[in-house]
């Protein structure tokens, strides 16, 4: 049936069956039939209306995105979307893994000054997709965290299929956001904490993990009572730390040093990894991130001992 329709009902479709959350994958894959030619034949707001049912129902089309990111490109079209148009395309987009770094700060300029007419939410969103893909503007998202009274850690319009993995991830976007900004929000933080799956932090850009830890240690020292709550996306965060494959700037390895140093997270694998690439590290001024990471080492070899006191006194 859907073969049958053409390109403008497809998208008519999509948008009725978003509207009774109707999500399916075989309506997908069906819709989703020469897909890449949607952006060529539909207005914007048509085409749009498909990708969005695709993302709600988890469906990953990667010749439509490719599509919708060189008219983002070609056009320079961002700043001619309203605002929750956008949002939506650059969630979509983000959902999908086309967002880029680069496309994310060339979005950001057209954001300048803040669209008056955007929701607070919207503006949220909005920030909260850029920061997931390490997009960094932080004059940016301070803007629009000045605007925004009481962002939602659970917004509503969140996909109907897989809700609880979307709400993670939207806590997420929100924790890179905060960070991103630079601003000490325990109370939010909290918030987001007590509902986040820290597993889902596996899909953290490498280049966040410094930055997120140090805003978990910039918070933890603001009330020390979120340091139980941070534990579990810290030890997250140090897990992948260890298993990257990339080289760190010496200022971020103090940083991620120094953090989980602190928040009581660092083991000695860890320990280690950091200062083999100080070791290696070519800059000129290591010392004081060594120095950091000398006492991290020392940290990790604390809690080392203990551990291994408590496991011979339990045998």
């Amino acid at each position: 049936l859907t073969l049958a329709l053409t390109p403008r009902q497809r998208a008519l479709l999509a948008q009725r069956l978003e509207g009774l959350d109707w999500c399916s994958w075989e309506v997908c894959e069906a819709l989703g039939e020469d897909a890449e030619s949607y952006v060529d034949n539909l207005l914007p707001a048509e085409w749009m209306l498909l990708l969005r049912y695709f993302t709600s129902c988890g469906f990953v089309h990667h010749g439509f995105c490719q599509a919708a990111v060189a008219w983002l490109q070609f056009h320079e079209a961002s700043g001619k979307l309203q605002p929750k148009q956008l949002q939506e395309l650059l969630s979509s987009l983000a959902y999908a893994g086309h967002l880029t770094r680069e496309l994310g700060e060339e979005v950001c300029k057209t954001l300048k000054p803040l669209p008056t007419e955007a929701e607070e939410q919207v503006l949220v969103r909005l920030a909260t997709t850029l920061a997931s893909v390490d997009v960094e503007t932080p004059e940016f998202y301070r803007q629009v965290l000045s605007t925004v009274t009481a962002p939602k850690t659970v917004p509503a319009g969140l996909p109907a299929g897989g809700a609880e993995e979307a709400e993670d991830y939207w806590r997420l976007s929100l924790l890179c956001f905060l960070a991103k900004a630079d601003v000490v929000r325990w109370s939010l933080l909290l918030n987001i904490l007590r509902q986040l799956n820290p597993l889902v932090a596996e899909s953290v850009p490498q280049t966040l993990i410094p930055r997120l830890l140090w805003h978990l240690h910039q918070n933890c020292l603001e009330n020390d009572s979120l340091l139980l709550e941070a534990h579990p996306l810290a030890k997250q965060l140090a897990t992948q730390l260890t298993a990257a494959k990339r080289r760190w700037a010496s200022e971020d390895l103090a940083t991620m040093a120094g953090s989980l140093g602190y928040l009581g997270i660092i083991d000695v694998r860890c320990s280690e990894a950091i200062w083999e690439q100080l070791e290696a590290a070519e800059e000129e001024e290591v010392a004081p991130a060594m120095l950091q990471a000398g006492w991290a080492a020392c940290v990790a070899s604390s809690a080392s001992s203990a551990s291994s006191q408590g496991l011979g006194a339990g045998h």
